[in-house]
């Protein structure tokens, strides 16, 4: 018997792998994975998922898109920039530009890459509620530029085109 009840009825190793049983799935061993993934890097993670997709099916990148959606947020969310063991938090959930014209709600971003035609995800990067695209957009456009070898045209939306991130993007 599943200590979890959801996985019960579900084809656990059609899911996560062949000898994956549902009784291996607790809360500590989620916990342990989530520590291992905060060790990796999300983003690192994400981008290597998603470079193992394009190549397996043959994905189009000859064009992809950058840009940036917020998630608003009910309840409370206290501001701690740092953890008891003084490790910076990954990200705050603070107010920010509302693009859900709720700015009396606390938000957090996630900035993302997709491939143009199908929409499959390449990069993903969460951030603090009230980051800017245009203070970050040339950073991660010179960041991916480094880490991933993409031949692709990168589409943004206007949130790119200032001097600063023009500057970045063209070293």
């Amino acid at each position: 018997m599943c200590e979890r009840q959801f996985f019960e009825d579900k084809a656990v190793e059609k899911l996560l792998g062949t000898g994956i049983k549902c009784e291996y799935l607790n809360d500590d061993t989620l916990g342990r994975v989530m520590d291992d993934i905060y060790q990796l890097g999300l983003t690192n993670l994400f981008i290597e998922i998603g470079l193992l997709v394009i190549k397996k099916f043959n994905i189009e990148t000859k064009y992809t898109h950058l840009d940036s959606t917020s998630f608003h947020l009910h309840g409370e969310y206290e501001h701690i920039e740092t953890t008891e063991n003084h490790q910076k938090i990954p990200i705050l959930m603070t107010k920010g530009y509302s693009r859900d014209h709720r700015p009396d709600l606390k938000q957090c971003i996630l900035v993302y890459i997709v491939s143009g035609h199908s929409g499959i995800p390449l990069f993903m990067r969460t951030a603090d509620g009230n980051e800017s695209d245009q203070a970050v957009f040339g950073q991660i456009l010179a960041w991916v530029k480094k880490q991933i070898k993409l031949d692709s045209i990168i589409v943004c939306d206007s949130a790119l085109y200032s001097q600063n991130n023009i500057q970045l993007i063209s070293n």
